[in-house]
């Protein structure tokens, strides 16, 4: 093999390395974590110290945390991946990463990923290391939660509840985290996450509880109740500010899921946008929380 050739492999390899991190589903960490810090700011201070630290936890919770655990993920699920179309291209799916790489890299992210979290505090390690259990125990077997009717809790809803307090921290006590708006970004991110394998349908394990003859009416429920907490949480009890951010946003993204995902006949091209277009949508959404908060 020429030297030409030998570089033009090891940018490949470079290249499907960071495809495992999956750096387009990075602004779902930062999203989590934009979420926690714009909810503890009303009353605080903003200081460049704090700033820089909100800013050195998304760069060790998105790339090395939950690039990580996207490597680790992909190593457990290649089998089924490979018979998703939309998913078989994926590094380790394919063949072009094999599983002891993948596990390799994976734990060389994780250890940059605790290491950053623990130069912040010690309580964002515990965070970092709360994270990687959740993903041992919903896709590793023995246990492997994601092939039972409560894999909707132990994947995206708990993660962004740890992440959104990983955040709230750097601004406030965690003594004062409000509890009923947690509870209302729980539902409604179990409802989102729901609607995500409704639309992996096809793929989705049997068990799981998307495949319920009647998810549709308690997704309607489980969403009417997100929304009344939220309510409840920003106009009654008013753990928190800035009802104009939290209350349209979660209300118009609901609404959207309800209308797109239920009526769809192309489930195709359904996946296709939501695999291609969410990360974008998130990213607009990340931005517009911090236009919000620096405007008002």
């Amino acid at each position: 093999m020429t030297a030409k050739n030998k570089i033009k492999v090891i940018a490949r390899k470079i290249k499907d390395l960071i495809a495992l991190m999956r750096p387009n589903a990075w602004f779902v960490t930062v999203f989590s974590l934009s979420i926690g810090a714009v909810f503890a700011l009303p009353n605080t201070t903003l200081t460049t110290e704090t700033g820089l630290k909100f800013l050195f936890l998304c760069f060790a919770f998105a790339p090395f945390i939950a690039g990580g655990l996207y490597a680790l993920n992909d190593v457990n699920d290649r089998k089924v991946d490979q018979r998703n179309p939309d998913k078989a291209r994926r590094p380790i799916a394919s063949g072009r990463i094999t599983p002891i790489q993948g596990i390799i890299f994976s734990l060389i992210l994780l250890t940059v990923g605790c290491f950053l979290a623990l130069q912040i505090s010690f309580m964002h390690l515990i965070f970092a290391l709360m994270l990687i259990f959740l993903q041992l125990i919903y896709s590793m077997p023995p246990i492997r939660l994601k092939e039972t009717s409560i894999d909707f809790l132990f994947s995206g809803p708990l993660n962004h509840m740890i992440r959104f307090t990983a955040a709230w921290i750097l601004f406030k006590p965690i003594t004062q985290i409000p509890l009923l708006l947690l509870a209302s970004l729980f539902t409604l991110y179990c409802v989102a996450y729901i609607y995500y394998k409704l639309v992996d349908k096809e793929f989705t394990p049997k068990k799981s509880i998307a495949r319920n003859k009647n998810i549709q009416t308690q997704l309607n429920y489980a969403t009417a109740i997100g929304i009344g907490l939220m309510f409840a949480s920003i106009l009654l009890l008013k753990e928190v500010d800035f009802v104009f951010i939290a209350c349209p946003t979660f209300l118009t993204l609901a609404l959207l899921t309800q209308a797109a995902i239920p009526s769809m006949k192309k489930i195709g091209l359904m996946r296709s946008l939501f695999y291609g277009y969410a990360p974008f949508s998130l990213m607009l959404g990340v931005v517009s929380l911090w236009v919000l908060i620096i405007m008002f």
